[in-house]
């Protein structure tokens, strides 16, 4: 790896971990962003590789039941992370675990994919919206 490419990477694991970090996901619990942050890398770069190998293979998708799409494929990322844990195993996971709980895997992730503000309309001012210049990019 070139040393540009090492900085660039190291770049975004800091930043996610300072997101990551700054989370509470129920109160007074705060992941250990740290942990989280290679994961988190991993969940943008294989978003951003199987939407462009979706589009690869379905270049012009049907809208189906008022769906584009585009807004198919992040609603499907978001029905396989679909789950309900107790408080106490969200406290434990964070704490003790180095995965990130399932809501972090979809609502952390996507607020980097530019294609996800297009398929939903993502405006300044909605929840998880970052502006361009804040969306962590895996390549240059």
């Amino acid at each position: 790896m070139k040393p540009d490419e090492l900085a660039h990477l190291q770049g975004l694991s800091a930043t996610l971990a300072d997101r990551y970090s700054a989370l509470e996901p129920i109160p007074g619990v705060h992941p250990r962003g740290q942990v989280l942050a290679g994961e988190a890398m991993g969940d943008i770069g294989a978003l951003e590789i199987a939407l462009d190998a979706y589009h690869s293979t379905v270049p012009a998708p049907p809208i189906v039941d008022g769906l584009t799409g585009d807004q198919r494929f992040f609603l499907g990322r978001a029905q396989s992370w679909r789950a309900r844990f107790t408080d106490d195993a969200i406290r434990n996971q964070l704490t003790q675990g180095s995965n990130a709980i399932p809501w972090m895997r979809v609502n952390g992730p996507l607020p980097n994919i530019d294609a996800w503000y297009v398929a939903f309309d993502v405006r300044p001012g909605d929840k998880l919206y970052l502006p361009p210049s804040g969306r962590l990019r895996m390549w240059q």
